[in-house]
This record gives C-alpha cells, sequence and structure tokens, in this order.
C-alpha cells in the first residue's frame, strides 16, 4: 500500500517549486525578447534537479528500510 499523503515539508517544498518557477516564468514573459531558454534553465531545470536529488535518496533510504 502506498502513502498518499504529503508531509508539511513536503506540501512547503512543492509550493515554493511552484512560487520559483512561477516568478521566473513572470521575469522571462515580461522580456519582449522570451527566451524559452532561459526560463527552462533558471526555471526548470533547478527545480527538476533537486526534486530529482530528493527522489533518489528517499528512494535509497527506503530501500534500508
Amino acid at each position: 500500500m502506498s502513502k498518499t499523503s504529503f508531509t508539511g515539508k513536503q506540501r512547503l517544498a512543492i509550493f515554493f517549486s511552484l512560487i520559483w518557477m512561477s516568478l521566473i516564468g513572470f521575469v522571462a514573459g515580461s522580456d519582449p525578447e522570451f527566451k524559452w531558454v532561459f526560463f527552462l534553465l533558471i526555471g526548470v531545470f533547478p527545480v527538476a534537479l533537486i526534486w530529482g536529488v530528493v527522489w533518489v535518496v528517499v528512494g535509497f533510504r527506503q530501500k534500508k528500510e
């Protein structure tokens, strides 16, 4: 059976991830010469990298238990 509810820390991390990408998207979108590469490198990539590391670490911790 899988756990479907989020902890407070997970909810906070998801919230800050969405805020970060929204802010970067707003900044990139307000530029008349919008650059998707800027948004991907500064907005999406760091969030995906952090969540990927968390996912791997949680997987290793669950394997030990």
